[in-house]
């Protein structure tokens, strides 16, 4: 009896033991790593994103257009100073820059044999100050090879009286052509009598047949 006791004492004991032992291998819920990872943006969206961020906050440059008269110089290191002397123009509508440079839009065109003065040379141009107007001179870039080699001696007051001038270029956007307001009657005439059709003639109206005259009873 006392041997079945100590038998039974041990076997609890050992049920005992092996259920603490299992309740510490038992793992934490709570500490389980999560079976989904999070994955990194990306790199494409949010270099878009930053683009795009970048686009809408910085204002676009705005179009500067070339006007006669604001003459790009670069300075004593580049330029050659010139005679001031009178040359003719050898090409007929020799374009003028505001800057050394073909690629931009030309202010004005000289015509043929107009009497300009040189000022400066860079490079394939020459600067040079030409009638713009009434009594007035303005300066631009122009080709060297558009211009006379030949040197005349005279001053602006002969170059005046020659009454040759430059041509200023318009850009878009300038005023309207007038319009013509007798020539818009017309062709709205016009455009009306081809659209209303043409009025039917009105049938002529026979003249009535006389009656005859009665015919007499007889008695």
């Amino acid at each position: 009896m006392a041997l079945v006791q100590r038998w039974t004492a041990a076997v609890s004991l050992g049920l005992v033991v092996g259920a603490l032992l299992a309740c510490k291998k038992k793992p934490d819920v709570g500490t389980e790593p999560s079976a989904a990872p999070t994955l990194p943006a990306a790199p494409g969206a949010s270099a878009s994103a930053s683009a795009s961020a970048a686009a809408s906050g910085s204002p676009a440059a705005p179009l500067v257009e070339a006007k006669l008269g604001d003459v790009k110089r670069y300075g004593v290191e580049k330029e050659s100073r010139l005679d001031d002397a009178g040359v003719r123009v050898a090409t007929d509508g020799l374009k003028v820059y505001d800057e050394a440079d073909t690629t931009k839009d030309d202010v004005a065109q000289l015509p043929k044999d107009l009497l300009v003065f040189r000022q400066v040379k860079m490079g394939d141009f020459t600067l040079v100050e030409f009638p713009s107007g009434v009594g007035q001179f303005s300066q631009g870039w122009v080709e060297t090879k558009g211009l006379s080699t030949t040197i005349e001696k005279v001053t602006r007051s002969s170059a005046l009286e020659e009454k040759k001038t430059a041509t200023v270029t318009v850009k878009d956007g300038g005023a309207a052509a007038p319009h013509d307001a007798g020539a818009a009657k017309a062709d709205a005439g016009a455009a009306k009598s081809k659209t209303e059709p043409a009025p039917k003639p009105t049938a002529e109206k026979k003249p009535a047949k006389p009656e005859p005259p009665p015919v007499p009873k007889k008695k």
